[in-house]
This record gives C-alpha cells, structure tokens and sequence, in this order.
C-alpha cells in the first residue's frame, strides 16, 4: 500500500497519516472519492432591537422614572414627577425611582442588576467597565399593603447610590430577580444615562410618502460635534422615538452636512412616523361612576370596575392629560393617605369595538404603561358574539393610565383625526473605538404634531 507514497519517510507522522489515508482510498470508484463539501453554518442572528424578559405574572405597577429636577429640560410642561422619562446625566446627582408591587402579603428581598446594551440594545460591556461599585444590589425598601381587599408587598428603590454608581453613558437595562439568583428574572426596564456634552435642537416636518400619499412625520436633530472626540462624522447615529415608547426606536445612520459645522440626522421617509391616535386615557384614581367608569361593582372581591367601551372611530381624548407612557399613582390618589401601599387593586373590565362592529381578521390586543406597551399573549382579548366586541379583563392598581388597542394595521386609516401633540426624543450615540461602545452624548425632546 506504502508503493504510491514512496517517500512518507520525509515528511512528519500527521502527514503521513493524511497521505496513508489517501493512498487508501485510490481504488474507490470516483462516486465515493467525490464527497460532500464541508459547509460551516452561521451562527444563528441575534435579534436586533430591545429584547426584554416577559414580565412574572405576580408583579404589577412597575414604574420608573426621574425623581429629581432636570437641568436638561423639562420634557412637558407641568409634568408631575412620576410622568418624567427614566433618563438621567452621568455623575449629575439625579437619580432615578423604581417602585412596583408583588402580589404577596409578606415581602422577601430581591436583587437588582443592571448591563450596558449598545445602540442595537445588545449586551456590550462588562460590569467592571460600566459599574463603580457593586456588580449587583439587593432591593430591601418594601412595605406589606395596608387595608387593602387584594394584598401586595409595595418595593422602592433609587439608584444611583453608595452601592451602585455608573461610569459610561448610554442605554442601560435593569433586571429585577430572586435574591442573589440573576438567571430567575422577575422583569426588566430600559432607562438612560446621558452625557449632555452637546446641545440637541429638535424639530418635526410633515412629509407625503409612498404612493398612496400617506403623511408622515420626519424628525431632525443638529448638533456640534464636541471638540473633545475625534472621530469622524460617521461615528454619530441619532435614535428618534414618540411618546416615550423607547421599545421601538428608529434611528439614522447617515449625517447631512448641510449646515456645517453642523451635524444634522433625519429620518429617511421609509423610516419616518405615520400620524397616531390619541392614547386612551384610564383614570382610575377613584373608585366611583362617572367619566369612563360605567359600573362599580363592591359585591365582588377583587371590586369589579366595568369602563364605557372604546370604539375605534372615536380615538382617544386629544384633552387628555400626556403621561408621556407612564402610570402615575401617588400624584393622583387621593381617598387614601399612603397610595403606594393603600390604594386597592381591582379588575377592570375593557370593551373595545371595531370599527365594521364585526370580528376583525386579527389578533387584537390590549397595551399601556400596565404592561409596558408590549402586545403580548397575556392581553390578547377575546370576542363576545353576543355582544359584538372584544373584552379583556386586568388587575390594575388605583391611578393614571395610558393604553391603546394593536391590531394589523400599519397606517391611520383615513378620516381619522390624527393626535394633535406628540412628543419626540432624540438620542445621540458615539461609537466610541476606545470604550468599544456606544456613549449616549446627549439627548432633547420636542413636542408637535
């Protein structure tokens, strides 16, 4: 067999192997020779875009928001402090609340983690390089509900403190779990933390897109490029978002240099925001008939709140107030002293009818601050033939609400009174070669249409 390679004796035991085993093969018919080619599968793609862990069904009313004044702006005018964005400037002294309930009588602590995403919301960085204290912290702040029909366990917790403190801008998840267990997630919120190194002016233009002439809104933002960074222009992305719904970005990549030394970013008019509805608005602050509240039932436990139904011809109230995406409860309780751990749960039941008063093709569901505006197979409601529209039926604390409906419907359909007001951020990002990471440089808000 050794005859065809004459001279293996030269050549190293692994080469020799390699060529034994080709000799071997000579007399193999050409179909055997001829084998399949080796292909090397790509990993799987991550998912783009914020991915956050479904929310465990005992925990209700999370909020997060900025508890202190800002020197950046204010993002609406007369906002109660519970409607402000959770976005904080780096080692400025704000901070940031985080309250919510679990659905227990007795309270146990729990730990809190928080990880530095990219613009794409992925995970980047380690927490050495983000974090300057602890890599983790325990939330011990929580209160038993007190008189309340539905017992809870109220949570708080302000960060950043002596525990916790940041070192790098941009987007920021928390993760809330079991005590010192991080895999067992009990939910997750984005927040940001922002440099504030260049100022950000706003504004909107309303444009005609794709053949059907359907309106849309193209928001810009303009700044200087800080003297202190030098990268180049294509370095910079700007994100725009509506109405706080930061899940849903859509950000632009590519900067005009038409007012220099001006950057200036845009939406492309593929990626610019189709007119909106008004939200509908919940005001549960008082468990009595009137405005929205058609019947309130006390024979029940949980009480039974049975709201007007919503039909989708008549939009939400344009005179609503703006929560900016958030659920407001202590600013506006006011039958109890203690609204975080006095005010009661009660169900609510939702009605919502289509517009053809007929079953539609597709899922409907229910969202709003209660559940942090995702579509989820927990708020899908149910048709009732008898009655002609679809219902669904939530747990929901004493307070504020905002909330629409989601079906497949992509654009306003016309004749629609489009919300008057709406209010756009936008974040600047640097991609930052040093810090291997995108640095959030600075952001602003402007409000129109």
């Amino acid at each position: 067999m050794l005859a065809c390679c004459k001279w293996y004796h030269v050549l190293s035991i692994s080469t020799l192997i390699l060529l034994l085993a080709g000799c071997s093969g000579a007399g193999k018919t050409k179909e055997k020779k001829e084998r399949e080619p080796f292909i090397i599968e790509p990993e799987p793609e991550k998912p783009r875009g914020m991915q956050l862990a479904p929310i465990d069904s005992s925990v209700k009313s999370i909020q997060l928001y900025r508890s202190t004044p800002s020197s950046v702006n204010e993002f609406t005018a007369n906002s109660v402090v519970e409607r402000q964005f959770p976005i904080l400037v780096l080692n400025s002294g704000e901070v940031l609340d985080l309250e919510f309930d679990v659905l227990e009588a007795s309270g146990r602590p729990l730990s809190i983690y928080f990880y530095h995403m990219d613009i794409d919301w992925q995970r980047d960085l380690s927490p050495a390089q983000y974090l300057g204290t602890f890599q983790r912290d325990d939330i011990i702040n929580y209160t038993p509900s007190r008189a309340t029909d539905v017992p809870y366990t109220h949570y708080s917790y302000r960060f950043p403190n002596q525990s916790m403190s940041f070192l790098v801008s941009g987007n920021y998840i928390l993760r809330v779990t079991e005590q010192g267990r991080e895999t067992e997630v009990i939910f997750e919120r984005p927040f940001f933390i922002t440099e504030q190194i260049t100022a950000v002016q706003m504004g909107i233009e309303n444009i005609i897109v794709g053949q059907g002439g359907f309106a849309a809104i193209q928001p810009a933002a303009l700044f200087l490029q800080p003297a202190s960074l030098d990268g180049n222009v294509f370095d910079f992305k700007v994100c725009f978002t509506r109405n706080g719904r930061f899940e849903s970005p859509r950000c632009s990549e590519q900067p005009s240099l038409s007012q220099p030394p001006s950057l200036r970013f845009f939406l492309q008019p593929s990626q610019a925001f189709e007119p909106i509805t008004a939200d509908y608005f919940l005001d549960l602050s008082a468990l009595r008939v009137g405005n929205q509240i058609a019947r309130v039932d006390f024979n029940e436990l949980p009480f039974r709140i049975t709201l007007e139904p919503d039909y989708a011809r008549f939009p939400g109230n344009s005179l609503d107030p703006v929560l900016n995406g958030q659920t407001v409860i202590s600013g506006v309780v006011q039958d109890v002293s203690t609204p975080d751990f006095s005010a009661q749960y009660v169900n609510v039941l939702f009605s919502y009818i289509p517009e053809t008063g007929q079953r539609l093709g597709n899922s409907v569901y229910i969202t709003g601050s209660f559940n942090g505006w995702q579509a989820d197979a927990a708020h899908q409601m149910e048709w009732i033939p008898e009655r002609e529209q679809y219902e669904i039926e939530l747990l929901l604390k004493q307070g504020h609400y905002d909330y629409r409906y989601v079906v497949s419907q992509d654009r306003l359909p016309r004749g629609t009174v489009p919300r008057p007001e709406n209010l756009y951020t936008a974040f600047v990002y640097y991609s930052d070669i040093r810090l291997n990471t995108d640095r959030l440089l600075g952001m602003s808000s402007f409000l129109g249409q």
